[in-house]
């Protein structure tokens, strides 16, 4: 016992154990703590800072079954001990997490609800107030402007979900179809140029810097087109009056199969928290700052791009401070088309309208 008591005790000691040692140990209530029980056990750091459990087991009793022998034996748990601490310790951390996710998941429904109801309350105002300027043509462009990009937002709102639990399902397949990165590159910044204009923003890059070498791919073209899309409008949506996104990709390097391009998406907008971006990337997540739409979107953008990425075998990195803008740099290897195909003009022949001119003449001095 006096052992016992310097192994886990000092005089100095000032461990959380001292009390639950102490009350373990003492002789005198030993016997009205067995009642009823077969072991009696603490699990304890000692002096060295390993775990340790000691057990007192009854030996023997009087004739008027009073204990009166009892053995005390000590074992190290250490590593049991650690890896229980570790389990529990990851089951909390699992808890947390679900409940932040049933958080996000609550708060995203209400987003959503929000806004899929904006667009299509602005769809309906469209057309109705169409009907009341039939005759006025600029009332009815800018009425019909308004709802394409309602349904823009609608179909891109509709996407992100389809894709998200298709993710979750691990169902979402890329397609394995060639593509021309030119051609993918030039409709995205036709489409960025137009939505910076409306929404007085500067756009850069584009063909004008960036270096493409290889044109022709194998590959998921439209989920490239996706995901350079959403990190782009993400550009235009957290941007401020007067700023600006730049938009370009460069061919790092190259083999005999596939070539390392880098996308880089670059804004001046509102930026984001230090402790929004640990979380950036995670699904339902939304900083809820203003934007230049009025639609604060599903926080399911990055996710999405984030998976697609992942699945493409490629990296995507991100920079940003608040109310300096931020920076996003996707690396991915594209699979070189060994065979391109290669539209060749159609050829055609002159025509021969001689005849045709003279009848035309006969027929134009014909009198009526």
């Amino acid at each position: 016992m006096n052992q016992l008591k310097q192994y886990f005790l000092d005089k100095n000691s000032t461990s959380p154990f001292v009390d639950e040692v102490l009350e373990f140990i003492d002789l005198g209530t030993i016997p009205e703590r067995m009642k009823g029980k077969n072991i009696l056990t603490l699990e304890m750091k000692g002096q060295d800072g390993k775990w340790h459990a000691c057990f007192i087991i009854p030996q023997t009793y009087d004739k008027n079954h009073n204990l009166t022998n009892v053995l005390m034996t000590l074992s190290d748990i250490d590593d049991f001990k650690k890896r229980e601490l570790e389990a529990k310790e990851k089951l909390k951390e699992a808890a947390i997490e679900a409940k932040q996710a049933n958080l996000a998941k609550t708060n995203f429904l209400r987003r959503i609800s929000h806004d899929i109801r904006t667009p299509l309350n602005g769809i309906v105002g469209m057309i109705n107030l169409s009907e009341r300027y039939s005759n006025d043509t600029d009332k009815l462009y800018e009425c019909k402007e308004k709802v394409l990009t309602s349904l823009d937002y609608l179909l891109s709102l509709i996407n992100d979900i389809l894709d998200t639990n298709k993710v979750e399902s691990g169902t979402l397949v890329l397609e394995n179809k060639p593509f021309n990165l030119i051609d993918i590159i030039n409709k995205i910044i036709a489409i960025v140029e137009t939505n910076c204009e409306q929404h007085n923003l500067q756009f850069y890059g584009g063909k004008d810097m960036s270096k493409i070498i290889h044109r022709n791919f194998v590959g998921s073209g439209e989920y490239l087109n996706r995901l350079l899309m959403n990190i782009a409008s993400n550009a235009i949506k957290y941007n401020r009056e007067g700023g600006s996104v730049t938009l370009y990709c460069t061919e790092l390097s190259s083999d005999d199969t596939h070539a390392l391009y880098e996308f880089v998406c670059k804004d001046t907008g509102l930026g984001m928290s230090e402790e929004f971006q640990k979380h950036a990337f995670e699904p339902f997540t939304c900083e809820g700052k203003p934007t230049t739409t009025g639609y604060n979107g599903t926080g399911l953008g990055l996710s999405i791009v984030k998976d697609i990425v992942e699945m493409m075998h490629g990296t995507i990195q991100m920079e940003s401070k608040e109310n300096v803008g931020t920076t996003f740099k996707i690396l991915l290897p594209l699979q070189i088309d060994p065979n391109p195909q290669i539209i060749k003009p159609i050829q055609t022949k002159p025509l021969n309208l001689t005849n045709k001119k003279r009848l035309f003449q006969r027929k134009s001095h014909t009198p009526k």
